[in-house]
């Protein structure tokens, strides 16, 4: 079984293999991706007596060390592929650290480099890498789970005359109508720690806004504010970004921000309630399963 590592877009294998190409970048050192970051949390000895005193520890970012070697059919492959890694996240930024092993859920974390990277090419086919990244989020991340609902709409009843549709056609059985929207959604996390969970609104919203509210607590997001046709409001729970159509802050408008997390292996059912009188937006709910 091979396990792909992909960072900043260059994905690289546990064994060697080849691409169209001919070149193979094979990784041998992968470090800091299982356990957590380092341990953070003060404790004061007790004087004269056992023990001490001491807070709640929590986890600091997450360093990874990858390390490998390219090794290409040409010389002039092996300098491109020399100036390529290189190149890898060097101008600081953020990129998604990528990690499929067969035999477990896909991780990814978002990293930037933490210490100097080193590549040493041998002026012939064969480089040597390795690269410290540090991730700030030391927990991992799985791949999105995504729930919907509309506001609540009650409709539907027994139709009559009976074993008709209502307009007079004959169906042979009892017909209940259109199935009423319950408002609610519900989203699962299968991960081993607690994670938040983004939110997206379609309009049309009207200018009273909307509820999002935690059924088991009762805590709510309420937003007053409107949200035309064709528009989309995100708010995110990791964040505490509200943004209208990915660029216009409406922070000033979200009046009550009791976020709604997913607790590790635990599930959580919100609640889409409207303050006004257009009941034709749409919540989309989505979390990304955690782990330590």
């Amino acid at each position: 079984m091979t396990t792909i590592v992909t960072v900043g877009g260059m994905t690289v294998y546990s064994a060697a293999v080849p691409d169209a190409g001919g070149v193979m970048r094979a990784f041998s050192i992968l470090k800091g991706w299982e356990g957590g970051g380092p341990v953070k949390g003060q404790s004061l000895e007790r004087a004269q007596s056992d023990g001490a005193f001491a807070e709640r520890a929590f986890r600091a970012g997450r360093t990874i060390v990858l390390g490998g070697v390219t090794e290409c059919p040409t010389r002039a492959l092996a300098a491109a592929e020399a100036l390529s890694l290189s190149a890898l996240l060097g101008d600081g930024s953020f990129g998604d650290f990528v990690v499929d092993d067969p035999d477990m859920v896909t991780l990814r974390s978002s990293v930037r480099h933490g210490i100097e990277p080193m590549v040493e090419w041998d002026n012939h086919y064969m480089i040597e890498w390795q690269f410290g990244f540090l991730a700030p989020d030391p927990l991992r991340y799985g791949d999105w789970v995504t729930a919907s609902t509309g506001f609540l709409v009650v409709s539907g009843g027994l139709r009559f005359p009976l074993y008709s549709d209502g307009d007079g056609a004959d169906l042979g059985a009892l017909d209940y109508g259109v199935s009423s929207t319950t408002g609610t959604l519900t989203l699962t996390n299968p991960g081993t720690a607690t994670t938040p969970i983004q939110h997206v609104i379609a309009g049309p919203v009207d200018a009273d806004g909307f509820d999002i509210i935690n059924t088991a607590t009762g805590r709510r997001l309420t937003y007053q504010g409107s949200i035309p046709t064709g528009s989309s409001l995100v708010l995110d729970g990791r964040t505490g970004a509200v943004l209208l159509d990915g660029q216009s802050e409406r922070g000033t408008l979200l009046t009550s921000r009791d976020w709604p997390v997913c607790a590790a292996g635990a599930s959580v059912s919100l609640f889409f309630r409207y303050r006004g009188g257009i009941a034709d937006g749409t919540l989309t709910s989505s979390l990304a399963p955690a782990y330590r």
